[in-house]
């Protein structure tokens, strides 16, 4: 029994290394039942691709962009920052403990489980319904989809997980966007009770997975030069995120939470909050600013810009008498394209040179979309901060009756 301890410890060291700081020791947790060296080098074999999905495909991924959005705050040095902050990811990523956990995710697993949980906190409600949309309806790129589904087939079935995943796989994987649950059933043959048994399996990932968003966003959110050894960094749990932090993490498939409220409150959730603003909601509130960049709008033909003017100056619907003239469906298109390409265009500029015109730091914001104070929505909106503030708090209490 002592030279199987001593053994499984060597192998760990070996296939361990560079991963996170708890690997080995999870790893001897999950492979010290099997009784020959065979089976024992393939669990841990088995394990360490596991750990490696998490590190490299999940969570790294996920950090380098979150990275490369911090850091277009930085202005001119912003290539700098984002090079620093990515040299030093793997050492954060390492030091993450997927075990550890709030009171929040273990509500989180009881409610994916269909357990009757009293009391609901909304953050539980919110990773609740992520997860399930992230399962049920998103599109996961193949390499991430592969990943999620590897990791949960070895804890379901360790022996015979990786021919299941590559034979459901199939030509799917080539760069051809997968829904998990759909991958899921053909991993084990569409047998439903099977599907009923890997599912904790693979919310199980998607804890960890939104567990990590938490974790890491907190850390890169203080842009410090070294925020692992800042007084502001803690390696409390780190899983409990306010209302209004959960909003700002949000994913564009989360916009679909927003739909409660009507089209105004929308639109000052999105630009409280950060959200990438659709090129219509982009436009209007261009238009409410009353600003001109040549930069943007002069790419538009005159149809065009006129189509604009009577969309948001006077609040016309597509369908009303007086846009009957206009080809609204070949316009909407032709704007769509040629904005999607002129935003893309600027946010390779930097805009601190700007900062001096209140409106046109409104507007660079925008196209970074950077949340926006309540003072400057009220610039866009023309009222208050106090108002914008309000309108903003009564749109959290109707998106919480509603949830």
């Amino acid at each position: 029994m002592k030279e199987k301890s001593s053994l499984l410890q060597q192998l760990c060291r070996i296939h361990c290394k560079a991963l996170f700081k708890t690997t080995q020791e999870r790893c001897e947790v999950h492979c010290v039942d099997n009784s020959d060296e065979a089976s024992l080098v393939q669990c841990i074999q088995a394990y360490n691709r596991v750990e490696k999905n998490r590190f490299w495909v999940l969570y790294y991924t996920f950090a380098e962009q979150k990275s490369i959005q911090v850091c277009r705050s930085c202005y001119s040095k912003r290539d700098a920052c984002t090079d620093y902050l990515l040299s030093r990811l793997p050492q954060q990523i390492e030091a993450f403990d997927v075990s550890q956990e709030s009171a929040l995710f273990t509500q989180v697993r009881a409610m994916l489980q269909d357990e009757v949980c009293m009391n609901k906190e909304e953050s539980a409600i919110h990773f609740y319904n992520k997860i399930r949309r992230r399962y049920t309806q998103t599109a996961t790129v193949p390499e991430k989809a592969a990943a999620i589904v590897e990791n949960a087939l070895f804890f379901f079935d360790p022996y015979h997980h990786a021919h299941t995943l590559h034979h459901a796989l199939g030509y799917r994987f080539y760069d051809v966007p997968l829904v998990l649950e759909v991958l899921v059933k053909a991993c084990v043959a569409y047998d439903g009770s099977k599907v009923k048994q890997l599912e904790p399996y693979i919310f199980e990932e998607l804890i960890g997975c939104e567990k990590f968003s938490v974790y890491i966003s907190r850390a890169l959110k203080n842009r410090l030069i070294d925020f692992t050894r800042s007084s502001t960094y803690s390696k409390e749990i780190l899983d409990e995120p306010e209302v209004c932090e959960a909003v700002e993490e949000q994913d564009a498939e989360d916009i679909t939470l927003l739909t409660p409220l009507n089209d105004e409150q929308q639109l000052i959730y999105k630009l409280k909050y950060g959200f990438r603003l659709e090129n219509a909601e982009f436009l209007e509130v261009i238009a409410r600013l009353d600003y001109r960049d040549d930069k943007l709008l002069s790419c538009l033909s005159s149809e065009e810009k006129f189509y604009v003017q009577l969309k948001t100056r006077y609040d016309l619907k597509d369908d009303t008498p007086q846009m009957s003239a206009l080809d609204v469906p070949s316009i909407k298109a032709s704007i769509s394209k040629k904005l999607s390409k002129e935003r893309e265009k600027l946010q390779s500029y930097s805009y601190s040179e700007y900062m001096d015109d209140a409106k046109k730091e409104i507007y660079l914001k925008l196209v970074y979309s950077e949340p926006l104070s309540a003072k400057e929505i009220g610039v866009i909106f023309g009222r208050t901060a106090k108002q914008i503030d309000k309108k903003i708090e009564n749109a959290k209490k109707k998106l919480k009756r509603i949830s």
